[in-house]
């Protein structure tokens, strides 16, 4: 990504209203996360943000192995953009705050 196509990327955001204006006091930056076939993808880290441990911690691998051993069908999913559809919390939107480089 370039600066062009990071402002490219938030602008179809902004009409796809995937995201919003905001005058947060929080902002994170805005990072680029090499792919493996060379492109990049823009991702912000909220790491910092996550205090409070999860209450649900993922189950063991063995467990969901031998769950598997006895199915018929599999499937898979492509959630690539699952994400901008899963709904934030109206008290929670200002903590997803991100920041690219034009504001």
């Amino acid at each position: 990504f370039t600066e062009r196509e990071v402002n490219k990327q938030i602008e179809e955001w902004l009409n796809e209203d995937i995201i919003r204006p905001s005058s947060s006091e929080y902002a994170i930056p805005i990072v680029l996360v090499k792919k493996k076939d060379g492109s990049s993808r823009m991702c912000v880290d909220y790491r910092k943000l996550k205090l409070v441990k999860d209450k649900f911690p993922l189950p063991l691998i063995e467990d969901v192995l031998d769950t598997l051993q006895e199915a018929k069908v599999y499937s898979t999913l492509d959630l690539r953009n699952g994400f901008f559809h899963v709904s934030v919390d109206e008290d929670c939107r200002k903590f997803t705050s991100f920041i690219v480089s034009d504001g």
